[in-house]
C-alpha cells in the first residue's frame, strides 16, 4: 500500500525513516531524483516533470518555470529560434508565419509585416523600386507598365 503522505518525496538511504522533498526542477521516485530535461519543469514536491505548455518553452535543465515564446521567435517546448526576414510571430505563438500578399518584412525577429510601398515591388522579405516606365500602388506586390497618360507621368518611375 502506498503512503500518500510520502508522495513527492524520496529517500536514497535504505533504513532512514525520514523523507526528502523532491526539489525544484527534479522528478522523484521513492529512492532517487532526476533532473528535469529542457522543455520540462517541476515544482517542490512534484513527482514528475511536465512539458511546457503551448506558447511557452524552457531551454535549461532543472527548471521550475516555462517562459513565454517571445515576439519574433518560433518555439518548441525546449527552444526559441528567431523568425527570419519575411516571417513574423507574436508573443506566445509557437511558429513564424509568412507575411501576407502585399506586405513584407526585411528584418529578423519581428511581429509586424509592412505594406509594400507605392512605386515598389515586394516579396515577403524584400522591397525593390519599380523599374522606369512601371508603377505599383501601395500594397501591390509587383510593378506594372504605366499606361499612357494614366496615371500622370509624374507618378510613373522615370529614373
Amino acid at each position: 500500500m502506498v503512503n500518500l503522505s510520502h508522495l513527492g518525496t524520496y529517500q536514497p538511504n535504505p533504513g532512514n525513516d525520514s523523507c526528502i522533498a523532491c526539489p525544484l526542477g527534479y522528478e522523484c521516485n521513492s529512492t532517487s531524483h532526476a533532473i528535469c530535461e529542457p522543455g520540462t519543469i517541476s515544482g517542490v514536491g512534484e513527482m514528475t516533470c511536465i512539458s511546457c505548455s503551448v506558447g511557452t518553452y524552457q531551454t535549461e535543465s532543472g527548471n521550475y518555470t516555462c517562459l513565454p515564446c517571445p515576439l519574433g521567435y518560433e518555439c518548441t517546448t525546449s527552444s526559441a529560434t528567431i523568425c527570419q526576414p519575411g516571417t513574423i510571430s507574436s508573443e506566445g505563438e509557437m511558429s513564424c508565419v509568412s507575411c501576407s500578399v502585399g506586405t513584407y518584412q526585411t528584418e529578423s525577429g519581428n511581429d509586424t509585416c509592412l505594406p509594400c510601398p507605392l512605386g515598389h515591388e515586394c516579396t515577403a522579405s524584400s522591397t525593390t523600386v519599380c523599374q522606369p516606365g512601371t508603377i505599383s500602388s501601395e500594397g501591390e506586390m509587383s510593378c506594372v507598365t504605366c499606361p499612357e497618360g494614366n496615371p500622370p507621368e509624374a507618378l510613373c518611375s522615370s529614373s
